[in-house]
């Protein structure tokens, strides 16, 4: 299977992003969740079921933990994954 491209994989991050942020939007948990189940396909979950892609969107509030942390754009997500 051919690798998604970085260009494709920031787009799509920044998708689940408007969506997550579309206050209108009530039914874009669907939308965002299969987003992520795509984006997985190319970096799978690990054995213990953790998912980066998961984390980057949801947990870290797209690169961004708290306001100490250093921000982790959608490029950066992807050259750590591609290692």
């Amino acid at each position: 299977m051919k690798m998604i491209s970085k260009e494709l994989f920031e787009k799509s991050i920044e998708s689940i992003r408007v969506l997550a942020l579309d206050k209108k939007g009530k039914n874009n948990f669907n939308a965002i969740k299969v987003s992520i189940e795509i984006l997985e396909i190319f970096f799978p979950k690990d054995e213990n079921g953790f998912s980066e892609i998961e984390f980057y969107t949801i947990f870290s509030n797209f690169g961004k933990l708290n306001i100490d942390s250093e921000y982790e754009s959608p490029g950066d997500l992807y050259d750590r994954l591609i290692k």
